[in-house]
């Protein structure tokens, strides 16, 4: 356009326009009009291309959308909810899982058959049905399958870790106990004041753990009793008192998470593709371990002056005795019993034994402090190992016999061990007595005979030197006959020398 407008445009007003000018401006409408023509014609082609590819698109997009809420229609998406999500110890959560379609609407599911089933799984505690569902349990109760209602509902309870031995109505008379009133923290039940207070001590302070401390000594408390002594039982650590430092300030809390999930029904033989999944995290609360450690067993203090007047009244004159009496002492004091409870006896029995005081103790007193105390300690440790009073009330005067599974025979052992000991060592001592009196017998006899036979060695030799010294020839002889060739030489020298001196004397006399 901008060669047309300069050859033939740009006329001012009363200008003529020339053949040549109209002639070249029909000549560039006609080339624009085919222009125009074939590009019209070029884009009616790929309008046609393009409504076809759109006409495919619409039919695939149809299908996608078909299958999408096909998928849709199987799908679901689930929630999980409880009361709480923090428990105390013995508490049980009750967890509801809800389905509905993939944008919240309700489900409606009249025909039981066809209904879902929900999986539960926890890495932690311990699943229980509830009344009105159709479930399937698993391994160790970790995990349960349950059916909703018609609602779409699902319903589990969830329970501590070592209570999967428990029934229905043992699980109530629990929470009953954790749901009684401390009217020291304000009307809280027990499990409130437990799951309020920032630290144990507190819970100490406000009269929680006191009030365990009665609700566990209860004859009739048989469940409380036996769900703490399970845990106690079952924690090594606690049973070696390295709780005590770690958990006396701070709480020690199970966190576990549950995970539902989804699928069309509960058959393993055919495959279940996730309908939906949800997951949830609860807290449950260990108030046994600092319970034990702050409150109860520091009560073994008040039972000591009891226990020492009961344990000095059975002395006598007799070991064996005493020994008896006091195993029928210990046997009362424990019998009926839960493990902690015993426990906590074992150390008030030990101490009241180290601080006895007798007027004139006998003797054997020390031995039998020490026997009982050994016995006392050995049945402290292996107790939990081996189960103490988890089957039940013991009944009276069995305590001591079956915590553990042992009895008082293996302290009888150890006195009969020590009375036959002090038997054999008087035997030995009687042999080794008889010995030394024969063998200082038969040292005398063997003096006495060595004597004689040195005697008559010693007269047969005196008699041998004798006959030897005073033979002919013998030295006795010889000497008496040197000696007498010497006095014979005397006596001729002396009769020389008095010759002489006559002879001196007459010379003198004659020259005089």
């Amino acid at each position: 356009m901008g060669e047309l407008q300069d050859a033939i445009g740009n006329k001012a007003a009363g200008q003529l326009i020339r053949s040549e000018d109209w002639n070249r401006l029909v000549i560039a409408v006609d080339t624009l009009q085919s222009t125009v023509e074939r590009l019209s014609t070029s884009v009616e082609q790929r309008l046609g291309d393009l409504t076809t590819r759109l006409d495919a698109t619409d039919g695939r997009l149809d299908a996608i959308a078909g299958t999408v809420q096909a998928l849709a229609d199987r799908l679901f998406r689930v929630t999980l909810r409880t009361e709480r999500t923090s428990y105390a110890l013995g508490e049980i959560a009750e967890i509801t899982a809800q389905l509905t379609d993939l944008e919240g609407n309700p489900l409606a599911l009249p025909d039981p058959a066809s209904r879902p089933w929900i999986d539960f799984l926890t890495v932690w505690g311990h699943f229980k049905p509830v009344g009105g569902f159709q479930s399937r349990g698993g391994a160790e109760d970790r995990t349960l399958s349950v059916q909703v209602d018609q609602d779409g509902v699902a319903r589990v309870r969830l329970r501590a870790d070592h209570a999967e031995a428990f029934d229905d109505d043992e699980d109530d008379e629990i929470v009953a106990a954790l749901g009684t009133i401390v009217a020291q923290s304000a009307n809280r039940t027990v499990a409130q004041a437990i799951l309020a207070a920032e630290t144990p001590l507190q819970a100490r302070t406000n009269g929680a753990f006191s009030l365990l401390s009665t609700e566990y000594d209860r004859a009739d408390a048989q469940s409380l009793r036996r769900f703490t002594d399970i845990y106690y039982a079952n924690n090594p650590l606690l049973v070696a008192g390295t709780f005590t430092s770690r958990f006396r300030h701070r709480w020690r809390d199970y966190r576990t998470s549950v995970i539902a999930v989804a699928k069309s029904d509960a058959d393993p033989t055919t495959a279940d593709p996730s309908l939906g999944s949800c997951s949830i995290q609860l807290t449950f609360r260990d108030w046994i371990s600092p319970w034990i450690h702050l409150d109860y067993l520091p009560g073994n203090v008040q039972l000591i002056p009891e226990y020492r007047d009961r344990l000095g009244a059975g002395l006598g004159a007799d070991y064996r005795i005493a020994f008896d009496r006091w195993s029928g002492e210990i046997d009362e004091i424990l019998g009926g019993k839960g493990l902690i409870a015993q426990q906590r006896d074992f150390e008030a029995i030990s101490q009241a034994a180290r601080q006895l005081q007798v007027a004139d103790p006998p003797e054997y007193l020390p031995n039998l402090v020490q026997s009982v105390q050994g016995g006392l300690q050995l049945q402290r440790l292996i107790g939990p190992a081996a189960g103490g009073s988890l089957l039940g009330d013991t009944g009276p005067g069995t305590g001591f016999r079956l915590v553990g599974g042992l009895d008082t025979r293996l302290l009888d052992a150890a006195v009969r061990a020590e009375d036959a000991a002090v038997a054999q060592a008087g035997e030995a001592i009687g042999r080794s007595n008889q010995l030394l009196e024969r063998t200082s017998q038969e040292l005398r006899d063997e003096t006495a005979r060595a004597r004689r036979e040195l005697e008559a060695d010693l007269a047969t030799e005196q008699q041998r030197l004798r006959d030897v010294i005073e033979a002919a020839d013998g030295p006795v002889q010889q000497v008496r006959q040197s000696l007498d060739t010497v006095r014979g030489n005397l006596v001729t020298l002396s009769r020389t020398v008095e010759k002489k001196a006559d002879i001196d004397l007459l010379g003198r006399f004659l020259n005089g």
